[in-house]
């Protein structure tokens, strides 16, 4: 982008001293065409852009446009001309890109449609009717919570997605948050109290189960971009600190959900 304003300001640079002679005439009607073509295709593609784009280029084309007025001060005809052939160009590449944005939309979505399927073969589905919306279960995990300390994931229907970690062990931890160790690099996650409706225990025949839900998907997706590593989870207890290494099953399940949940989202 930042190139096409710069050749664009070249080109009126150069028909600022041009002398409007008719023997030069045709060298500056080539040039204004030229600039046409990259003013349209320069705004066609701020339109086209996410709204920071817009906010960043929006000075750069006004002062553009105030220039190619500039121009044609002296004409108010020729600067009608154009204006029109301008807005002509412009229509025309907006129209260009639009349906290139589509076909590519069209293919990214069909893609899409083949991924979610095969992925949907790994995950059970329960669907809320009262709330209109289902859930699925990795069948990495089962029905039940994991007799062992791990992370496990969930994804609805709409696309979200949330991590949990769970603690099973013969004694209570109250484990409250974890750290993740993926290679070298450590990460958080927040803190959720005992008492929250996120912080849910159980027990049967002297097993105990912990089990924490996260809303920040951060370390989900940390973990579905680095499977081929080595990542190990700290449980962090009212007292004291549990540690446990994510089996390469586990890692290749919360990847599924992540990629599922980003699949689902996108098909909104």
């Amino acid at each position: 982008m930042k190139n096409k304003i710069f050749k664009l300001l070249i080109l009126i640079s150069i028909l600022q001293s041009c002398e409007t002679k008719t023997e030069r005439q045709v060298e500056i009607e080539k040039i204004k065409d030229n600039s046409i073509e990259i003013l349209a295709k320069i705004k066609t593609e701020i339109d086209l852009a996410d709204i920071n784009n817009n906010i960043v280029w929006k000075t750069n084309m006004d002062s553009i446009q105030s220039e190619w007025q500039k121009i044609h001060k002296d004409s108010a005809e020729l600067g009608l001309i154009y204006l029109k052939k301008f807005d002509s160009t412009y229509q025309l590449k907006s129209t260009e890109l639009k349906d290139k944005r589509k076909l590519e939309k069209e293919k990214e979505l069909a893609e899409s449609k083949g991924e979610i399927e095969k992925l949907k073969r790994k995950f059970t589905y329960k669907k809320d009717e009262f709330q209109d919306v289902g859930f699925y279960t990795h069948k990495r995990w089962g029905k039940y919570w994991p007799n062992r300390k791990t992370l496990t994931s969930g994804v609805n229907s709409t696309g979200y997605v949330w991590l949990n970690s769970n603690y099973s062990d013969d004694d209570w931890l109250f484990h409250t948050s974890i750290h993740v160790l993926i290679g070298n690099r450590k990460l958080t996650s927040p803190t959720v109290e005992t008492y929250s409706k996120n912080n849910k225990t159980d027990n049967d025949g002297g097993r105990i189960w912990e089990v924490v839900t996260y809303d920040n998907t951060d370390i989900l997706r940390e973990i579905a971009e680095n499977i081929d590593k080595k990542i190990k989870v700290r449980f962090n207890g009212r007292e004291f600190y549990n540690d446990a290494t994510l089996t390469s099953g586990d890692k290749q399940a919360l990847k599924d959900c992540y990629e599922l949940g980003k699949l689902l989202k996108l098909m909104k």
